[in-house]
């Protein structure tokens, strides 16, 4: 047809076709954005490069809890609740101080908001 090799068109076509499957794949998993043209290689070595950095976070976190534990079983068990709790207390996201409450299971305990920036649940009291 006019001189065109169809074998070569044919080629081109799929390679194209290839291309975009990986791009929206990629997109899909955050690598590339939409409106991002980058090379596959390039968005390969992206994604790489975020996978090796999830890890390393990972295996942080994992010695972190692993030295928190090891350094809990050392202390007495009144202690070790303690220093897990203030932990907790520690690490929970901060709430506004607009009287609200945690949405929590009845059994937790009461506690003293004054001193919280969020409060515990009131548990109810049951009549005889």
């Amino acid at each position: 047809m006019l001189g065109v090799d169809m074998m070569k068109l044919k080629a081109q076509q799929e390679e194209r076709l290839r291309e975009s499957e990986i791009r929206r794949q990629l997109i899909s998993e955050g690598v590339l954005g939409e409106d991002e043209d980058i090379s596959v290689h390039s968005a390969r070595k992206r994604w790489y490069l975020q996978r090796s950095q999830e890890a390393l976070k990972y295996r942080r976190k994992k010695a972190a809890a692993r030295k928190r534990a090891n350094r809990l079983a050392e202390l007495p068990r009144d202690r070790q609740i303690h220093e897990m709790s203030q932990h907790i207390l520690k690490c929970m996201p901060r709430m506004r101080r607009t009287g609200a409450r945690l949405s929590v299971s009845s059994s937790w305990p009461s506690g003293n908001c004054t001193s919280l920036s969020w409060c515990w649940p009131r548990r109810p009291r049951i009549s005889d």
